[in-house]
């Protein structure tokens, strides 16, 4: 969350997180970062302590098998329609409110579009609120918390994924959604940079920059090869790239890499 100013927006008393951590990497003899660019912020901040890259281990397996019927009766509930899909806590950082009017602008050229939002916190009642007085109700739906088998079925059946955070450290559902073969199109944080092949898996755009992520939106909206494209590599990519046991192995070899130093 460094150098992060949506991050300390959000709660004033996160500055003295800030410093804390800033204390506490003093004292570390080495560091483990999710994404390349959380390293070169401390690497900016002048810390020379060892420093390595190894990405959140996310079982991709079970995305090779869904329920294909659920997957079935998803898409026929929404039948004829396109369907976006976000997953994660209904929380500040998210950008919900953001999300739904990016959304009505998507409607506007896409009325048969409709966007599934997975989750629960603290956000829902106002998100209801924002439904209902953007006239969405008949494009958004609340699903709230679905279980992690029924999240796998929603990924299948959805044709994009959409991730507007203000921040991100990782960002797990991108690896996820392209583990069911589907583009993502999010802002630019940090761990989206660090997953998205912008251009190539999905569609980078500005923090909070409503033009640019309902442009990205839309077009993969109207044009079906290119969407299903992206997902097929973005479906290669994150198999190539983020291995649940290569993952694995690389945290612990790093471990004890830094004990034998000791």
């Amino acid at each position: 969350f460094w150098a992060n100013p949506y991050w300390l927006q959000e709660n004033p008393l996160r500055l003295s997180l800030l410093a804390l951590s800033k204390l506490t990497i003093k004292k570390a003899n080495a560091l483990r970062v999710v994404s390349s660019g959380i390293k070169k912020k401390l690497l900016r901040a002048g810390f020379d302590l060892p420093i390595a890259v190894i990405p959140t281990p996310v079982n991709l397996e079970n995305f090779k098998t869904p329920d294909s019927q659920a997957v079935l009766s998803i898409r026929n509930e929404f039948a004829g329609q396109k369907i976006l899909l976000f997953v994660g806590r209904l929380t500040a950082e998210k950008n919900l409110p953001f999300l739904l009017k990016c959304f009505q602008n998507v409607v506007r050229h896409y009325p048969r579009t409709t966007l599934l939002i997975a989750g629960d916190g603290p956000e829902k009642s106002q998100l209801e609120k924002l439904v209902a007085t953007r006239q969405l109700a008949n494009n958004v739906k609340l699903l709230g918390q679905i279980n992690y088998q029924g999240l796998l079925n929603y990924f299948h059946a959805a044709d994009i994924f959409v991730l507007p955070s203000r921040h991100e450290s990782f960002g797990k559902v991108i690896l996820e959604a392209a583990a069911a073969g589907k583009p993502t199109v999010a802002s630019a944080t940090t761990g989206a940079k660090e997953i998205i092949i912008d251009g190539q898996t999905g569609w980078l755009a500005p923090v909070n920059n409503a033009k640019r992520l309902v442009e990205k939106i839309v077009l993969l909206l109207s044009d079906d090869n290119l969407a299903r494209q992206m997902g097929a590599n973005a479906y290669q990519h994150v198999w190539q790239k983020y291995d649940w046991d290569t993952s694995v192995k690389n945290v612990v070899a790093y471990w004890r890499e830094i004990v034998g130093q000791k």
